[in-house]
């Protein structure tokens, strides 16, 4: 009688016909990217416990290399019960302070004093240090112009510094997307090309990034955008699964998202990136950036070296 009942609740370990993973973990590594700067989804245990009833386990890696804890490749742990999302009080990691939002009649000078302050201290730091920095912007620029700001006209692989995640500009929440971000948790069904994978790319296109695409021309700003309004698409349109995850932003809000976005176009806000003081610096000092919030720093970093 017991399985027969619990069948009755939800499950979080279904799989979709043709899935190699259950949909409830890809709603999960999708919500993470558009929310957490600095985190990627690793994996999802779901563990039935009762009767309808399974405790989830999710666990992050960092994208930046830190001393401080709530980078530390955090776990989360909560309870679905019989429908209902039953999360502790506190989760152990934070969201990172937000990208700052500029209005025209912000104070100009305070701010290009507060920022000038900013890089006197990071032009000092030992040439071996790395920084985690948001780099606000004090007008939002399309994707195109986002990576010119960074000197690159593709996702940037420098030696000395690494794009993590992009803040995209709305009038609602503070959300964003890591081109990377979903492919941790799915790797290995990537690397084989898995076929339910790929027919989500063709119903939300670039999804999925590191999966094969039939695009004959390569154009990294387009696949950007599609890649953000997928992600919002996907969410969306996997409301019950949204719901269940231990804390969430409503479909409803989204989709006011995801409208202004279709209406507008995607805009960039700013920028959260690792990388020498140099790199940052050269960032820092540019015209268009407002506001440098450092994150974090090392002394040392084994990840960037100035050539």
């Amino acid at each position: 009688i017991t399985p027969f009942i619990n069948n009755l609740y939800f499950n979080p370990n279904e799989k979709k016909e043709g899935a190699t993973i259950p949909e409830f973990n890809l709603v999960s590594a999708v919500y993470t990217e558009l929310t957490q700067p600095y985190l990627r989804l690793a994996y999802v245990t779901n563990k039935n416990t009762g009767i309808g009833t399974y405790d989830i386990e999710k666990g992050y890696s960092s994208v930046i290399s830190t001393n401080q804890t709530v980078f530390q490749n955090p776990t989360i742990n909560y309870t679905l019960k019989r429908g209902q999302t039953i999360v502790p009080n506190e989760i152990p990691y934070n969201v990172t302070m937000p990208i700052q939002h500029f209005e025209a009649s912000d104070d100009d000078s305070m701010y290009e004093s507060l920022k000038q302050q900013k890089l006197t201290k990071i032009k000092n730091l030992p040439s071996s240090s790395q920084l985690n920095v948001a780099l606000s912007f004090k007008e939002p620029l399309t994707i195109a112009e986002t990576l010119t700001l960074l000197e690159s006209d593709s996702i940037p692989s420098d030696s000395n510094y690494r794009l993590n995640w992009f803040s995209v500009a709305n009038s609602e929440i503070n959300l964003g997307m890591d081109w990377f971000g979903t492919f941790q948790i799915l790797e290995d069904k990537l690397g084989r090309n898995d076929p339910y994978l790929l027919s989500l790319n063709e119903k939300y296109p670039n999804l999925f990034p590191g999966a094969p695409t039939s695009r004959k021309v390569y154009d990294q700003s387009k696949d950007l955008e599609e890649h953000f309004t997928s992600s919002l698409r996907y969410i969306i349109d996997n409301k019950e699964l949204l719901d269940k995850q231990e804390s969430h932003y409503s479909s409803e809000l989204l989709n006011k998202v995801l409208e202004e976005t279709n209406n507008n176009g995607i805009k960039i806000n700013g920028v959260y990136l690792s990388g020498t003081p140099k790199a940052i610096t050269t960032f820092g000092s540019k015209e268009n950036i407002a506001h440098i919030d450092v994150q974090s720093t090392e002394l040392y970093s084994d990840t960037f070296s100035d050539d």
